[in-house]
């Protein structure tokens, strides 16, 4: 495929970009819950720490909830490369708020910098989700359409988990080092550049720039992000399918963030400060070093199978297969490691077990979940595409709203316990999901013998 120079520049654009997401990921995803945590209790006790913690993040996720979908139209109106520059920007700022906080210790400063930088986590995520896939796809089929999207789509969670590896273990070290500061000045430049690299090679696709007029009124924007979020809504109300596979990565994102998220401040409060400097970097690494691997092996099975010639049929089911079997998997681990904590403290080798079975089977689920939709909402619905995909993290941000507190649990030493909620919506999920597609399969199937209707591309 990178023989073909206009997939190579593609390739060599999401090379990038997630990677550098990768690495802004791994700059916060593992410092800023204890960050939250150790500054609220400076002034408030351990278990109201914990407890605002948890409200920031189910307020972070219901600013999610409520802009996920107009953002995701918004890409689709604007432009989806315009929506991806606009999110590094916020995210540079985002940095710049976690950088302010590491400076505060009295209570309503550091309520304020943390409020900031989740409002600015929440935009700057709608930005980029949903966005850059939908522009790869259609930037992809445009320039070479004889690339499966499923051989790119494949990389996004690999090339990320790489980044995630390298900024993680930056961002520990200097929180260790009670330099937490430098690590987020160093994510905020690196957004700056992921800024202007992303201005130089991220071009609209032709099918968004002939879906809109160069210039157009605040008051017809508006309604043309209205009018996109309802023909979302009505493309995953009407297609069972789809509904089921979005539900279950909702639910997947939802059982995957609270345990990232909450696994260091539950290791700290039970490991203790002196061993905790060893054993954060080493349960990080082990665990990012699994999702690294799942995401390679991800990709050469795409590989293989598209150089095989498989059948889209074949590759369909296999997909199915894979986003069925590790949600289920990732359910039931964490539902053991919840019996685990409610009986006493968790064997650490379990917790990296666990934490490790959830990242591999995230990085292989995630672009699962790109392929299916992207297959699913076919070419009648292409000029929504971005909206669409973004209504998977819409799921999970209602999800946190309405389950974040249980969930996080009321102290950090049995949070473990309240991870089995996310577990048992992720479980109902993906069953449903089994039964739809194969449905959906069967449907398919009927209409190819009949010659009323050729099957979608899977991929």
């Amino acid at each position: 495929m990178k023989d073909n120079p206009e997939v190579k520049k593609i390739w060599w654009t999401a090379l990038v970009v997630y990677l550098g997401r990768g690495i802004l990921n791994g700059m916060f995803l593992y410092v800023w819950g204890p960050l939250f945590y150790d500054h609220f209790s400076m002034s408030v006790s351990a278990e109201s720490a914990i407890v605002i913690t948890m409200v920031l993040f189910a307020i972070r996720q219901t600013l999610v909830a409520l802009l996920e979908v107009p953002v995701g139209a918004l890409a689709d109106t604007i432009g989806r490369a315009q929506v991806t520059i606009l999110s590094q920007a916020i995210f540079c700022a985002f940095f710049v708020c976690l950088a302010a906080l590491s400076f505060t210790t009295d209570f309503i400063p550091v309520l304020i910098w943390a409020s900031l930088a989740s409002l600015c986590y929440a935009l700057g995520y709608c930005f980029f989700n949903g966005a850059f896939s939908a522009w790869s796809a259609d930037i992809l089929k445009e320039r070479s359409p004889q690339t499966p999207y499923a051989w790119l789509a494949s990389r996004f969670h690999w090339y990320l988990s790489f980044g995630e590896l390298f900024g993680a273990v930056l961002s520990i070290f200097f929180y260790l080092q009670d330099l937490p500061f430098v690590a987020f000045i160093v994510g905020a430049i690196l957004a700056y550049s992921l800024m202007g690299f992303s201005m130089k090679r991220m071009e609209e696709p032709k099918i968004v720039i002939s879906g809109h007029r160069p210039k157009i009124s605040a008051a017809e924007l508006v309604r043309k992000i209205f009018e996109r979020m309802k023909k979302c809504f009505q493309v995953v109300r009407q297609t069972q399918v789809i509904k089921w596979v979005v539900l279950t990565y909702g639910s997947f994102m939802f059982l995957m963030s609270l345990i990232v998220h909450l696994w260091p401040v539950y290791l700290k409060s039970t490991a203790g400060v002196d061993k905790l400097s060893v054993e954060w970097i080493v349960v990080a690494v082990i665990t990012l070093v699994v999702q690294i691997v799942g995401g390679k092996f991800f990709v050469s099975l795409n590989d293989r199978m598209t150089s095989k010639s498989v059948g889209s049929r074949t590759r369909f089911k296999t997909y199915r297969i894979i986003y069925v079997g590790t949600s289920i998997l990732s359910s039931v681990s964490v539902f053991v490691l919840s019996g685990l904590a409610f009986k006493g403290d968790i064997p650490l080798y379990a917790l990296v077990t666990v934490i490790s079975l959830v990242l591999f089977c995230w990085s292989i689920m995630g672009s699962c979940f790109d392929i299916l939709v992207n297959s699913y909402i076919g070419k009648e619905h292409a000029k929504d595409r971005a909206t669409v995909f973004s209504s998977g993290s819409m799921v999970r941000s209602f999800l946190t709203l309405l389950f974040s507190i249980p969930a996080g649990g009321f102290s950090a030493q049995e949070s473990p316990v309240g991870w089995s909620i996310p577990a048992v919506l992720l479980l109902i999920a993906a069953i449903g999901t089994h039964f739809a597609i194969i449905k959906d399969e069967k449907q398919r199937a009927v209409k190819v013998s009949t010659n009323q209707m050729e099957p979608q591309n899977a991929t």
